[in-house]
C-alpha cells in the first residue's frame, strides 16, 4: 500500500510554568521507536535482529504505524470537525503499540461549557493487550474504562470521540481524548516514590470499593471470579502444550467459583501514567492531574493481580 503523505510536523509551542507535555519524545519525535539491531544501549545479537527484521508486519506494529499512521487520519479530523473544532497543528507524539498525536485546534472543541483547544489522539495499532488479564483492544474498551474509573472517583482524560479511520494497515480504532496539563513528563520527571505511592493506592482503593456497572463494562475484558479467570487462561492452551495446561490446571484446586469482588484494574500503574503535580510549586505537596493510558483495563478480582494465595 502507498504511504500517506505526511504533513510538515510544527516545531513545539511554548507551554507554561509547570505545565508539560506528559508523553517524552525521543530526538527523532517518534516516542523511541527504532531498528532492530541498532545501537541504543543493549544490542541484540544478530540472529534474534535478523528474526525481528523478517517478522511479517503484523508482528512490527509500531514500526508499521510510523511508516503509515506518520500523519492524522482523515477521520479523526473529521470527527473533531462535527464538534466544530479544526485542526491548525498536529505532532506525532510517540509511537509504540499506538500512535499518539498532539493536536491543537482552532476554533477549539467545547464540551460540558468548557473549551479544549489542545487534545491528544491515539490510533490504536495493537489488537490484544499485554498484561496478565487481556483482551481485545479498542476505542470502546477505553472509553467504558474511562466512565467506569470516572464513577469511582478516579480523575481521568474525557473522551470525547471514538471512531474508525481507514489505513494502509487496514481499519483502525482511534480515541480523542483530553490533554492533560500535568508537570509529569515520561522518563523525565515524576512525584517521588512516596507520595507518589500514596496517590496510587488512593487510585486503587477507590477502583477496588465501586461496584462494576454491569452496562458500562461490556467492551472490557471481564472475569466474574478467579475460577473463571484461570479457566479462561486454560482454553487459550493449544491441545498439545500439557506441561501448561497441567501448571494452570493446579491452580484451580481450591478455588471457590462464587463470585468475587470484581473492580476495575488498570494493570499498568507506573509513574508516567499517573500524572501528577507539586501543588503548590516548592511545597513538597504532589496531587494527582490523571490517570492515562487504560489499554490494559480489565475487570476482575484485584487478588489476581497480588501474591496473595491462590498465586
Amino acid at each position: 500500500p502507498l504511504q500517506p503523505a505526511s504533513r510538515p510536523v510544527p516545531a513545539p509551542s511554548a507551554s507554561p510554568p509547570h505545565a508539560h507535555i506528559c508523553w517524552h519524545m525521543s530526538p527523532s519525535g517518534s516516542g523511541g521507536s527504532s531498528d532492530a539491531g541498532s545501537s541504543s544501549g543493549d544490542e541484540l545479537d544478530e540472529e534474534s535482529a535478523a528474526l525481528i527484521r523478517g517478522a511479517p508486519a503484523h508482528a512490527q506494529v509500531g514500526r508499521e504505524l510510523e511508516r503509515h499512521v506518520a500523519a492524522l487520519p482523515a477521520e479523526v479530523c473529521a470527527a473533531l470537525s462535527d464538534r466544530g473544532a479544526t485542526v491548525v497543528e498536529e505532532r506525532l507524539l510517540k509511537v509504540s503499540f499506538h500512535a499518539t498525536f498532539l493536536v491543537d485546534l482552532c476554533p477549539p472543541l467545547r464540551h460540558d461549557s468548557q473549551e479544549h483547544d489542545r487534545v491528544i489522539v491515539q490510533v490504536l495499532g495493537a489488537e490484544l493487550g499485554d498484561k496478565a488479564l487481556f483482551g481485545r483492544l479498542s476505542a470502546g474498551a477505553l472509553q467504558a474504562a474511562a466512565a467506569l474509573a470516572t464513577r469511582a472517583g478516579v480523575r481521568v482524560p474525557t473522551v470525547f470521540a471514538v471512531g474508525q479511520a481507514d489505513t494502509a494497515l487496514g481499519v483502525l480504532d482511534f480515541v480523542v481524548e483530553e490533554f492533560i496539563v500535568t508537570q509529569t513528563v515520561e522518563d523525565e520527571v515524576v512525584a517521588p516514590p512516596v507520595p507518589w505511592a500514596q496517590i496510587r493506592d488512593d487510585v486503587e482503593g477507590k477502583m477496588h470499593r465501586t461496584p462494576v456497572v454491569e452496562a458500562l463494562a461490556e467492551p472490557l475484558p471481564h472475569f466474574a471470579n478467579l475460577a473463571a479467570h484461570v479457566q479462561w487462561l486454560l482454553d487459550q492452551v493449544p491441545p498439545w502444550d500439557h506441561a501448561l495446561r497441567d501448571a494452570l490446571a493446579k491452580f484451580q484446586e481450591g478455588i471457590s467459583p462464587e463470585p468475587s469482588n470484581v473492580a476495575l484494574l488498570h494493570q499498568d500503574f507506573n509513574r508516567s501514567n499517573v500524572l501528577c503535580s507539586e501543588r503548590p510549586p516548592g511545597s513538597g505537596a504532589w496531587a494527582l492531574d490523571a490517570v492515562i493510558d487504560w489499554e490494559s483495563a480489565a475487570l476482575a478480582d484485584p487478588r489476581a493481580l497480588s501474591a496473595e494465595e491462590p498465586w
